[in-house]
Formats: C-alpha cells, sequence, structure tokens
C-alpha cells in the first residue's frame, strides 16, 4: 500500500494539454484583433479549456496558477468582450506567463514559474461595440489594469458560483484530445509557440509591461521538446480496425486452407501452406494485440487526481481523510480511463459525506480520528477490478430498506437481502438523504456510476469493507476495442457476446413459467430465459433451441436461447454507424471470417429488454 504517488506521468499529461490550452488562448487574442469580437462557439471552447486548466493546477496543488487562470477566464465569460490593443497585448504578456508556468510545472523550475505569475496584471474588459484594434505605437499608453486575484497575497478569488476549492470537482472528466479545440501533435504544438513568440516579440509592442517583457518568459528551446508522440485517437482505431480486417484475412486462409485439404495435400503443398499461414496468424495477432494495448494507459492518472480533492472535501465537512492509492500501474483502455473520471469523482463524493464520520463519532466507535479512504486497481485476466473503500460507517441497510418501501419497492412486510438492499443504491432518484447538500442527496450519483459502468460492459457492486465501511467494486474489461467474443447463430441470425459476460453454455432440457417470464433451473437457481426472436421481434424460428448461453452481470443473471455455438475468439469491436442510432442491446459489431457484420449484444441490456417483453406480454401486449 503506498502512500505518496508518483506524479511525473500526470504532470506529463498536463502540460501536454496546457499547452494547447494555452495556444487556444493565443488563437483567441488573434482573432479578436483581426476580427474585433470572439464568436461564440470560439469563446465557449476557450472558455472550457481555460476551466480545464484552471480545474487541474487545483488537482496538482498549483493554486497560484489556478487563481491567475480564474481570474483570466473571468474576462471572457461575458459574451462580445472587447478588447483594445493594449489589452490585448497585456493578455499576450499573461499567456506567456502562463506558458511558462505550465512548461515548468512539476521540474525545479515550478517554483520560479509560479512566482513569477505575481506580476500578472488582466486589464478590465469592454462590451461596447468597438473597431478592430491596431496595433499600438511605441508611444501608446500603458493599458488600464485591475491586479487579479492574489496579487495581494493569498486572498479569496473574485466571486464566483463555486470556490477554488470546490473547483476540482469540474475536471473528474478531464479532456482528451478529442476535447480540445484544436488538437494537434506534439510537433504541431511547437509550431504554434514559435508562431506565439514572434507575435510577443512584435516591436510595436509596448516596450514594458508590469509583467516584463513575454520574450523574457518564453520557454527555453529545450524545454519545448516533447519525447512522447501524441497521435489522435481515431488513428489509433483506424490501426486497430485495419489489424482487425488483417486478422479475419488470415482466419479466411486458414478456413480456406481446412476446407481444401485434400487438394493442398495431393498437390504437397499442405505443410508448407500451414506453417506459413500459421506464422502469418502469430504476427497478425501480435499486431492487434500491439495496437490494442497503444490504447492502454496506467490508472494512475486518474487515481492521481482525488487524493487533494477528497482531503479537501472532507476538511470542509469537519472530518479528516487519509487517501491511499495502490496498483496505479494497472493499465485500462484509455477511453475507460476517461469515462470513470466522473463515475469515481461521485464514489468519492459519497464515501466522504456518506461513509466517512467526523473525529468525534469515530473516536466514539472507537476508530482512529483519521479515516481511510482507499482507491486499487488490479488486472484479473480480461477484466481490470478497481475498488474504492472506505472504513467509515457502512451501508445503513435498514435505512435503504425503509426508503425503498417509501418508495414503493418493496411490499410491505417484504424483507430484501443484505446484497439485494445494497444494489438499490444505484437505482435513478434513490438517496437516504432527506435534504440535499452541496455533495450529495439528488439521487443522481451513483446512478451515473451504473449507468457508465455498464455501458463500458462492467459492473458494479457494492459490499461491506475489511475495516467495517463500505467498498464498491467495478469490474471492467481491460480494452472496450479488442473482445473475446463468444460466436453463436439464434433465430437465422449470426451474433456474438462479450466472453466476459458469458459464464457457461448448457443443454436445455427443461424450461417452466413463472407469470409470463420463462425461467430455466440450473445449479439450483432460476434463470429468465431470454429468446432473442421475441425480444427483438423477428420471425420465430420452427425448431426449439436446445442451447443455452449463460450470462452474467454482477448478481444478475440470464439464460440466452441459441441454436448453434459457431467460434471463440477475439474481435474487434467497432461503433454501428450513426444512421443506426443506438439500438438498446447492442453494444458494437465485428465482422466474422467470412466477412459478414456481426452484432455484438450488451448482456446487460439484453436482460433489462428481457424484462420489458415480459412485461408487454403479462398485459397481453
Amino acid at each position: 500500500m503506498s502512500d505518496t504517488f508518483d506524479l511525473s506521468e500526470l504532470y506529463t499529461d498536463f502540460r501536454d494539454e496546457g499547452r494547447e490550452q494555452v495556444g487556444a488562448l493565443d488563437d483567441a487574442l488573434l482573432r479578436i484583433e483581426r476580427e474585433g469580437v470572439l464568436g461564440e462557439d470560439e469563446r465557449a471552447a476557450l472558455l472550457r479549456g481555460l476551466h480545464t486548466l484552471k480545474g487541474n493546477s487545483g488537482m496538482l496543488g498549483l493554486r497560484p496558477l489556478q487563481d491567475r487562470v480564474h481570474a483570466l477566464e473571468s474576462i471572457f465569460k461575458t459574451p462580445d468582450v472587447r478588447l483594445s490593443a493594449a489589452d490585448i497585448d497585456a493578455l499576450r504578456e499573461a499567456g506567456a506567463l502562463l506558458r511558462r508556468a505550465v512548461e515548468r510545472a512539476g521540474t525545479p523550475g515550478q517554483d520560479e514559474a509560479l512566482a513569477a505569475l505575481a506580476g500578472i496584471r488582466l486589464p478590465t474588459p469592454s462590451t461596447t461595440p468597438a473597431a478592430p484594434p491596431a496595433k499600438p505605437s511605441p508611444a501608446a499608453a500603458p493599458p488600464s489594469v485591475v491586479a487579479s486575484e492574489g496579487d495581494a497575497g493569498p486572498a479569496e478569488p473574485a466571486p464566483s458560483t463555486a470556490t477554488p476549492e470546490a473547483e476540482p470537482a469540474v475536471p473528474a472528466s478531464r479532456p482528451t484530445t478529442t476535447a480540445s479545440t484544436s488538437p494537434m501533435p506534439a510537433d504541431a504544438s511547437v509550431a504554434v509557440d514559435q508562431r506565439s513568440a514572434a507575435t510577443q516579440a512584435d516591436p510595436a509592442a509596448p516596450a514594458s509591461s508590469p509583467a516584463g517583457r513575454a520574450g523574457d518568459v518564453l520557454p527555453a528551446a529545450d524545454e519545448l521538446r516533447d519525447e512522447v508522440l501524441r497521435i489522435p485517437f481515431a488513428r489509433l482505431d483506424t490501426l486497430l480496425h485495419r489489424a482487425g480486417e488483417l486478422q479475419s484475412a488470415v482466419s479466411a486462409l486458414e478456413l480456406w486452407g481446412a476446407e481444401n485439404r485434400a487438394a493442398l495435400q495431393a498437390a504437397g503443398l499442405r505443410r508448407g501452406l500451414a506453417e506459413r499461414i500459421d506464422a502469418l496468424a502469430a504476427a497478425a495477432d501480435a499486431v492487434r494485440t500491439t495496437a490494442a494495448r497503444l490504447r492502454t494507459v496506467p490508472v494512475g492518472r486518474l487515481f492521481g487526481r482525488f487524493p487533494a480533492l477528497a482531503a479537501d472535501l472532507a476538511r470542509a465537512q469537519g472530518k479528516r481523510l487519509r487517501v491511499e492509492l495502490e496498483g496505479e500501474d494497472t493499465e485500462l483502455d484509455k477511453s475507460t480511463v476517461d469515462a470513470l473520471a466522473e463515475p469515481l469523482l461521485h464514489l468519492v463524493r459519497n464515501a466522504v459525506d456518506h461513509g466517512v464520520e467526523t473525529p468525534a463519532a469515530r473516536a466514539a466507535a472507537g476508530k482512529p480520528p483519521e479515516a481511510t479512504l482507499r482507491l486499487s486497481a488490479a488486472q484479473e485476466g480480461d477484466m481490470v477490478r478497481i475498488e474504492v473503500e472506505d472504513d467509515g460507517a457502512g451501508l445503513d441497510i435498514g435505512a435503504i430498506v425503509a426508503r425503498a418501501r417509501e418508495l414503493g419497492w418493496v411490499a410491505e412486510g417484504g424483507q430484501p437481502g443484505e446484497a439485494e438492499a445494497a444494489a438499490m443504491i444505484f437505482t435513478p432518484g434513490f438517496s437516504t438523504r432527506s435534504e440535499a447538500t452541496e455533495l450529495s442527496g439528488r439521487g443522481i450519483g451513483l446512478d451515473v456510476v451504473h449507468t457508465t459502468v455498464s455501458r463500458l460492459r462492467g459492473s458494479v457492486e457494492a459490499e461491506p469493507g475489511d475495516e467495517g465501511g463500505t467498498r464498491f467494486v467495478l469490474r471492467l474489461p481491460l480494452t472496450v476495442a479488442l473482445v473475446p467474443a463468444l460466436f453463436f447463430e439464434s433465430a437465422g441470425e449470426v451474433l456474438a457476446l462479450a466472453a466476459s459476460d458469458v459464464e457457461a453454455v448448457a443443454r436445455v432440457e427443461q424450461l417452466e413459467r413463472v407469470g409470463a417470464a420463462e425461467v430455466m433451473e440450473l445449479h439450483g437457481e432460476a434463470l429468465p430465459v431470454i429468446r432473442l426472436a421475441g425480444v427483438f421481434g423477428w420471425p420465430v424460428p420452427a425448431a426449439e433451441p436446445r442451447l443455452a448461453v449463460v450470462v452474467r452481470r454482477g448478481e444478475r443473471g440470464a439464460a440466452i436461447l441459441v441454436d448453434r455455438l459457431l467460434d471463440q475468439r477475439a474481435a474487434t469491436l467497432r461503433p454501428l454507424p450513426e444512421a443506426l442510432g443506438a439500438p438498446a442491446g447492442v453494444s458494437g459489431a465485428t465482422v466474422s471470417v467470412d466477412g459478414r457484420v456481426v452484432l455484438l449484444l450488451d448482456a446487460g441490456e439484453m436482460m433489462e429488454l428481457n424484462v420489458d417483453f415480459y412485461r408487454g406480454a403479462g398485459r397481453g401486449g
């Protein structure tokens, strides 16, 4: 168990994204200089970038940078903001200092660069129409300025809807390259910096300013050197899809060789061809595996955001909290890591608000005054297990059941089991709080967790922790693009299921009815039966299916009836074309060996669709 976290990779991400965010300010100033005003879309994009930079700065404890970006952000919050030529020059000086602070974050020069931010003085913008600003002469008067937050020491920022201490909650959905206003590879980012340097060195600019000349704070050439080649995520997707097509072609060649075995044997070609096909298959598999691994990143990049945030949230409630991280090097698909930011934020907030007690309450319970929150990750086969565990008061099952009765979810006198009751907290709108607070009580947080994790083909459960608190367990596929899948035929259609959802394959011996629903008993458990033809409205096949694929998500299981099994292999998952929308029960598509498009079913959504189907059947509809 580690009490410290290596922030080097987190700082690398911060610098990479910060270059683009500060570069967006340069682009915005150039547009204002040319056109006199910033368009609404451009202004919104700039604000998103600045807001993210502010939040990420707070996450890393770079408070001077966070405060200055907050002040800068306030300038552009007013629609139709107008800036004079002197204002633009002042903002360029500020941008140069911000860029230096971003470039030196996490390096020995960080403190010096942050201290220099105290010299930033920002203009007071105008919203009255004005002509596009002309370049000022050397004798132009200096811009009118107001002190930014922090000029007089560690004062509080200007009024806002949320304090900087609460702001770190925002960048939980920290943007990837696709969320930036102009995602570019590293070499393009350097070109932008060089262009900005030329603009800032314009001899027509004011000779001096309180912040110093921009050229004096530009990063050195070696600071612009980037050891990481940033590749747009779409290109990695293309690479993976092409690798999948290569492996499909190899599989088709293997099938052709098997079908023509006798002829190849007679011609004396079978052994040589088989050896070459095996070598090609191994190479194709290695290429696809490597392409999939290019998409993975350590979860530590995500975990590293939460220690400071959780401690701040606890402090605001008069609680003491220590955050511990485990398994930070565990890798997960980058798209999954990005999608998990918001769910993990809700789990951390839930732990602080609902689980962790005050020091007095912990002392009365015989616990140390400082609570512990642990985030851990570990790979389990093709899945990654992520845990968020606190040593707080634990789930109040009695309160959960009582609230469920108030909502009419539990019949009077009924007593759900502990696991069933714990699962209720993920239901939309459920909360045991009678009043909403800043952190919780609205009944949306854990629903977001469940919805997001399910969309990622994962599962989430709540269970008692080892130290008497609550442990949330998330299980997620290692990669969402390369899926070990079971291919089968049902109702005349070739379909697939993620192997991680498949628990067993069994012969159908006997089906029973419980109300309108069909169930199949397996090892003492009554599993709901899913007939795909009925759920999707396909023609009902004449022959009765004799095989059942047992799928499970968390505690829920079901038996999907199939005609025959075809193959089990890794499949490259592709999103459905936009024209098809997002059909329920389908998580994507892949291509079979014979070139047909095969839908990959989402086991969790299939179980929900099956419930809706039986409800309709029960009403006679």
